[in-house]
Parts: C-alpha cells; structure tokens; sequence
C-alpha cells in the first residue's frame, strides 16, 4: 500500500503537455509585447547620448576660449579629452556658430 501512494506522488509532480504548452503561450505573448518597447528605450538612450555629446562639445568650446580668449574657428578633434569629435547617431549633426561660440546639435528630418 506504501508503495502505491509514494507512486501517484512521484507522478503527480510532473506537468502535463498542456501546462507547458500554455506556459510557452504566456511567455511568447510578453516576449511580443515586450519587443517595441525595447525598440523605443535605445532611441532614447541614442538622443540621451547626442544630447550628452553635445554638453561636452559647449564645455569644450568654452574651455577654448578661457584659454584663448577667442572662439574657435571650428570645432576640432584636439579640442576634446579624447583627441576626436563625440560621436552622434546617424544623421545628427553638430553646428557651431564661431561668431557666438553656440554649438547645436541638429536632428535628421524624417
């Protein structure tokens, strides 16, 4: 009799096709719902990093002139800790205007 109840346990503790069918289901259905979102958070993280890039290129522009006393001509890669201009995303572009000393950072038009 011992032996016939420790065997329904031992069965009972296993899932059935069903069950792991409609857990794959669930999974399937978040990982579909989750997809655009991620999608979503690396366009902001690139504008976050562009807008970031931006702030370094102002600081530097600003730098230049407490040492030189003038506005750079251009935003040259010598100008940056690194020795190069900050990268932007694809199609952004960094405009400096050497009358003001104003950098800006244009978006691509979609």
């Amino acid at each position: 009799m011992k032996f016939h109840l420790r065997h329904v346990r031992l069965c009972r503790r296993a899932f059935t096709l069903v069950e792991l069918l409609l857990v794959i289901t669930i999974l399937a259905i978040l990982a579909a719902l989750a997809t655009p979102l991620v999608g979503r958070y690396a366009d902001r993280a690139a504008e976050t990093a562009a807008l970031a890039n931006l702030d370094a290129a102002q600081k530097a522009v600003e730098i230049y002139r407490s040492k030189n006393g003038i506005w750079p001509d251009e935003l040259s890669p010598d100008m940056f800790r690194m020795g190069a201009v900050p990268e932007l995303p694809e199609g952004w572009e960094l405009v400096y205007d050497n009358e003001t000393g104003i950098v800006a950072l244009v978006e691509p038009e979609e």
